[in-house]
C-alpha cells in the first residue's frame, strides 16, 4: 500500500516493522518530504531523496555501518525518548536541526552520549542548531555534548541544569587579560551566535534566578571577547515571547 502512493508527501509508521524487501529492493517514495516514526523498526532500505523532516520516537534503523540509510535533503530532525539506535546508521549531509526531547532522566545521559560517539563525532550528521528540551542535566553532560558538535550556530535549551555556573563558565570562556591570552584559553561553542534559554515555570524562584544570573555573565563575558553571542534570549512565561537578556 505504501509503494502504491506514489505521490506522497507525508508518512507516519506507527509501532509496525518496515522488513526488508525481496531482492534487497528499496522502499522508493521521490516525493515524500516528512517521515514520523514512532515505535516502528525499519529493516529495508529507504529511498527518500527529497526527504526534509525527520521524527524517531522510540524506533531502531536496523541497518548497517556499510549500507547506511543517506537523506540528501533533510534538515530537521526529531528524536523523543528513546536511544541513538533511530540515528545511527543514517547519513544527513545538509546542515541539520536536530531537536531532542527526553524527559526522562535516567535516559538522558546515555543517549546524550551514544548520539555524541556514534554519530557526531565520526561526522553522520551536520549539526547547525540544537534543541534540547528535558527536567534538568548536569552541567558536565552539558558541556561535553555541546562542544563535541563542530560549527554549531544556534541552542534552544529548555529545563535546568543543576549547577548552571559551571555550564556557563564553560560557555564564557575566560576575561580577555594577558594571561589568558598567553594559555589561549576559548569558551565553547566558538561558532555559537544564539542561545535560548527556557527555564520550566515549575522552577523554583532560586533556582530561575540562578540561571539567569549566569547567563547572563555569559553573553556579557563573550560580548567582549573574540565570540560573541549575537542573540541571547531568555523565554518570558507571562508574556509568552523571547526577550533579550541584555
Amino acid at each position: 500500500m505504501i509503494r502504491s502512493a506514489s505521490h506522497l508527501t507525508e508518512l507516519r509508521v506507527w509501532y509496525l516493522k518496515l522488513p526488508y524487501l525481496p531482492g534487497d529492493e528499496s522502499l522508493s517514495i521521490p516525493s515524500l518530504l516528512t517521515l514520523v516514526l514512532l515505535g516502528a523498526e525499519v529493516e529495508c532500505k529507504l529511498d527518500l531523496p527529497n526527504l526534509q523532516t525527520l521524527t524517531v520516537n522510540s524506533s531502531t534503523v536496523s541497518k548497517s555501518e556499510a549500507d547506511p540509510l543517506i537523506f540528501p535533503s533533510l534538515t530537521s530532525m526529531t528524536i523523543i525518548k528513546g536511544g541513538p539506535d533511530g540515528l545511527l546508521h543514517i547519513r544527513a549531509p545538509k546542515p541539520l536541526i536536530l531537536d531532542i526531547m527526553i524527559f526522562d532522566t535516567l535516559s538522558l545521559i546515555p543517549t546524550l552520549n551514544g548520539i555524541m560517539n556514534q554519530v557526531i563525532l565520526p561526522g553522520h550528521l551536520s549539526i547547525r542548531v540544537l534543541r534540547l528540551t528535558t527536567r534538568e542535566i548536569n552541567p558536565q553532560s552539558l558541556t561535553d555534548f555541546v562542544s563535541k558538535i563542530l560549527h554549531l550556530e544556534e541552542v534552544e535549551f529548555h529545563g535546568l541544569i543543576s549547577r548552571p555556573k559551571e555550564f556557563f563558565d564553560d560557555l564564557a570562556g575566560p576575561l580577555p587579560s594577558a594571561k589568558t591570552q598567553l594559555i589561549n584559553k576559548k569558551p565553547i561553542c566558538t561558532s555559537l551566535k544564539t542561545f535560548r534559554l527556557h527555564i520550566p515555570p515549575i522552577a523554583s524562584s532560586t533556582a530561575e534566578k540562578a540561571m539567569m544570573k549566569w547567563f547572563r555573565k555569559a553573553v556579557e563575558t563573550r560580548k567582549k571577547g573574540m565570540y560573541p553571542i549575537k542573540e541571547a534570549f531568555y523565554w518570558k512565561t507571562d508574556l509568552e515571547i523571547w526577550v533579550p537578556v541584555l
